[in-house]
């Protein structure tokens, strides 16, 4: 069976689960027995867009062993569901970055542009703004020096 498992301390996932069988039931308290989940190890797929807000609004099916988590058995129209909302979001998600890099990418084109055009420059005991040449002298301890080039 599908389960959607939302824990609290990492992703929420959906993977293949099962209950317990006859032989497990006797090492587990008479509450868990049969509310208890265990994995399969097979078809996890992690959803780390996927919130406990975004779980079912049904009572809870079971939970894993020693996990802090809820789960919930989900149908295959549940699994497509979480499925898109997670892509969904880690779309929005990159395209926000990436809209953020491009930002910053600009703010740091224009600085570099304002450094350029808007050097002081130091030239016989006065200051002068000028735009930036290839090499920019000043004096610092009576030599010659190249300051930027």
């Amino acid at each position: 069976m599908l389960v959607l498992e939302i824990p609290y301390a990492y992703d929420a996932c959906i993977c293949d689960a099962r209950r317990f069988t006859e032989e497990e039931k006797v090492h587990y308290s008479g509450w868990y027995k049969d509310y208890g989940f265990v994995g399969t190890g097979e078809n996890r797929i992690s959803l780390p867009y996927i919130t406990w807000e975004d779980a079912p609004k049904r009572p809870v099916d079971g939970e894993f062993c020693g996990c802090s988590n809820r789960a919930w058995i989900i149908t295959d129209a549940e699994y497509e569901y979480y499925i898109n909302l997670n892509a969904t979001r880690k779309a929005k998600k990159q395209e926000e970055e990436a809209a953020e890099k491009a930002k910053c990418e600009a703010l740091a084109a224009a600085r570099k542009a304002e450094e350029k055009n808007s050097c002081a420059v130091f030239h016989m005991g006065h200051r002068e703004k000028r735009p930036r040449c290839h090499a920019h002298y000043g004096h610092q301890w009576g030599k010659l020096q190249i300051l930027r080039t």
